[in-house]
């Protein structure tokens, strides 16, 4: 005797269907992620796990963002960041 109807049947097979496509889709995805690394080798860096084109990397340094400097305002007596702070405090 069948304790499943007809619905609940119609829903488990679309549901193993469903879960088997979505499984599958995940290892083409991943095995396309891990193809295209960079690798660097001295100064330059490559794509394609280092044999493809060279890739030129372009970024911003926030380093000494916060420095005081003295064109920035000038006052008299003030030429680095301890003289400001001894003026302002």
């Amino acid at each position: 005797m069948n304790t499943l109807h007809h619905p609940q049947l119609k829903f488990l097979k679309r549901s193993v269907i469903f879960a088997l496509a979505l499984a599958t889709a995940g290892f083409n995805t991943t095995a396309n992620a891990h193809s295209n690394f960079l690798k660097a080798s001295g100064r330059s860096v490559k794509n394609r796990n280092g044999t493809g084109d060279n890739v030129y990397l372009r970024g911003v340094n926030l380093g000494g963002w916060e420095v005081h400097e003295a064109w920035m305002s000038p006052m008299k007596g003030v030429n680095d960041e301890y003289s400001l702070r001894r003026v302002l405090s």
